[in-house]
């Protein structure tokens, strides 16, 4: 019942951030929380990059604010390393591959609600899916939405990972699961409406190849592993609590082991409130 921004939303604001300072690539990317989106109004969105180390990489974060509260704190919902291109492009060959089995797409997005994850016109994307050679091929298309100004349409990258649980070797969920930690994006062409995907096993994640019709590399993703979802953080006391829990506590003796002890010690600033937004008068 809640209405989620997606993971590939988040690697795109991001790639965009570092495409500011000369940084587009993702070197690694963590969803620290999902970002719900409210029945009513939206959320305001900062993406904070760092300084450049010796190697030329940024630390970078993304933070959320309700819309309609501007005195609420911001929640970290991502974080992230950037660095600069790397100059490999990858290549698929033939399209199809040969000795590759068809899957009959019949009925996808509704099995998929049978699991928890309820898909929008704009992200039910997947068009044909090939199996072989442990791997998944696959062609996602872009409704009718436009393009511009995005590095890769969130709603394609998205549908270009929807036939993962296809790949052998992956863990049993017993809910949905979405993605949590991408390393390697880069994204090497704008403007894709169609792509051709390449997925195969990356040690525990999934590696992505993605070019257009003509074979002109799109996206890559050097792994991205999938976390299952139990519950929705982002909204509740306990997700913005500028407290958090720490360990050990102090020494308890054994005649203290009957009682649970915790301590809540101040959480690090940056978790929760990022830079003013440019022009906001702030209390």
């Amino acid at each position: 019942g809640a209405v989620l921004v997606p993971g590939t939303a988040l690697v795109e604001l991001v790639v965009r951030a570092g495409d500011e300072v000369a940084t587009p690539r993702v070197r690694d990317l963590t969803v620290v929380a999902p970002l719900p989106l409210p029945a009513t109004g939206g959320v305001r969105v900062q993406v904070r990059v760092g300084a450049a180390d010796a190697t030329g990489s940024r630390d970078a974060a993304l933070y959320a604010q309700p819309d309609d509260d501007p005195d609420a704190e911001w929640v970290r919902h991502a974080e992230a390393v950037l660095e600069p291109a790397a100059a490999e492009e990858p290549t698929l060959t033939a399209w199809p591959p040969a000795d590759v089995t068809e899957t009959d797409l019949t009925g996808w997005y509704e099995t998929l609600v049978g699991h928890g994850l309820t898909y929008g016109p704009t992200f039910q994307g997947l068009r044909r899916v090939w199996t072989g050679h442990d791997e998944v091929y696959a062609e996602v298309a872009l409704p009718d939405t436009g393009v511009a100004g995005f590095a890769v349409h969130p709603a394609l990258l998205d549908a270009a990972l929807h036939p993962i649980g296809l790949l052998p070797g992956g863990d049993p969920a017993t809910g949905p699961r979405v993605p949590f930690a991408f390393e390697g994006v880069q994204v090497h062409a704008t403007g894709a409406r169609l792509l051709r995907v390449r997925l195969t096993r990356a040690g525990s994640g999934v590696r992505l190849v993605a070019v257009d019709p003509t074979g002109t590399p799109v996206v890559s993703i050097d792994s991205l592993v999938l976390r299952e979802l139990a519950g929705v953080p982002g909204t509740g006391a306990a997700v913005r609590s500028r407290y958090a829990v720490t360990w050990p506590v102090e020494e308890i003796s054994p005649t203290d082991t009957d009682l649970a002890w915790a301590a809540l010690a101040p959480a690090r600033p940056d978790d929760a409130v990022p830079p003013q937004p440019r022009g906001a008068a702030r209390k």
